[in-house]
């Protein structure tokens, strides 16, 4: 199906839709799906399995997505599912709501000059008399004094207005309620210290705001009465998210301690790749419990995000047991699990050598 101008419109915004619907979830991910990494497509991949119990491919996502020279509209069962993904029936229900009528050309029939061009010598002279009398015919506007405005209705107006605007401001403060909320480690009862914590605020019809704790792990956030709802991220911890109530008045207090369960594999991977190594078949058992078979493990270049090293297993395990070990300084910034195993992880070097 080749693509025309109409159908690569409808595409083009069918892929900000689908860049929408994801970013809901995912709200770091880059606004625009053509800056999609990898880690941001396979978890796009894992949503579409999701939400409409099918995916697509790396390839077909670099091929139809990420470049700008395709001429041909994927195929209908994927624009469908894509379509579904966005909130829609199919690809024809998503056109069908999409589609901007063009505005009619309407035709002018100029009847006076057929009738003219046909008519009698004495119909003619009819036809002329009647345009110069209408010529003649003056139309009479009655003129109708216009009233001035008193200034000072005016400026009493302005200064009504602007009451207005002071009131319902200091009303929209006063309803915001304020609590404080602590992290710390679910293993040793601490503030985590773990680098840094981030805090995403999920805001209805809003994309979420992003918060960063302060040194003791700590965060005020203010917000209106009612249902509140965070996601938390903290370097070499799982992420959580949070539902609260804020009231006005809460009987248990403003302010909350929340634990965070650490990713100890996470944390291991990282001391290895820092310590020095005496007892190199032991430091291998130890990896190999951690990783699934099939695990993927990808090293981003810190410098270029866009470059990547994908390793195996196998491939991982030697590189972080060789003598010369040339994975050091790792830092973990992604892990996924299956059955207690890791089954993928991203990680990149403070100092690549």
């Amino acid at each position: 199906m080749s693509l025309s101008n109409p159908e690569k419109k409808y595409f083009n915004l069918l892929k900000e839709e689908i860049a929408e619907t994801f970013r809901s979830t995912f709200p770091e991910a880059p606004e625009k799906i053509e800056e999609w990494t990898g880690k941001y497509i396979e978890a796009f991949q894992a949503e579409l399995q999701r939400a409409v119990k099918s995916s697509v491919s790396s390839k077909w996502f670099y091929t139809h997505i990420k470049s700008d020279s395709q001429e041909k509209l994927p195929r209908l069962d994927v624009l469908n599912l894509l379509s579904q993904y966005a909130g829609y029936l199919s690809w024809d229900d998503f056109v069908l709501k999409k589609k901007i009528d063009e505005p009619p050309v309407q035709s002018a029939l100029i009847e006076f000059e057929v009738k003219e061009s046909n008519a009698t010598e004495h119909e003619k002279h009819e036809i002329e008399e009647s345009h110069l009398r209408e010529k003649r015919e003056v139309v009479k506007v009655p003129y109708v004094p216009v009233r001035k405005k008193s200034y000072a209705l005016q400026l009493a107006a302005c200064g009504l207005l602007v009451i207005f605007m002071i009131s319902w401001i200091v009303m929209r403060k006063e309803e915001k309620v304020r609590y404080s909320f602590c992290f710390t480690d679910a293993n040793f009862g601490g503030p985590l210290k773990t680098g840094k914590i981030e805090i995403y605020l999920l805001n209805e019809m809003e994309s979420p705001q992003v918060f960063k704790c302060d040194s003791n792990a700590c965060i005020r956030l203010e917000h209106k009465p009612g249902k509140v709802k965070f996601i938390v991220k903290a370097d070499y911890c799982f992420p959580d998210t949070i539902s609260r109530i804020f009231e006005k008045d809460p009987a248990n207090g403003n302010s909350e301690s929340i634990a965070l369960r650490t990713d100890d594999y996470a944390l291991m991977i990282s001391i290895f790749s820092n310590s020095n190594l005496d007892d190199w078949e032991k430091r291998k058992e130890q990896l190999n419990k951690m990783f699934a078979d099939e695990a993927e493990i990808f090293q981003l270049d810190p410098e270029d995000q866009r470059g990547m090293e994908i390793y195996n297993k196998a491939e991982f395990i030697n590189k972080m047991t060789m003598p010369s070990k040339s994975l050091k300084d790792i830092v973990v910034l992604e892990t996924a699990y299956r059955n207690k195993k890791i089954i993928s992880l991203r990680f990149t070097q403070k100092n690549k050598p």
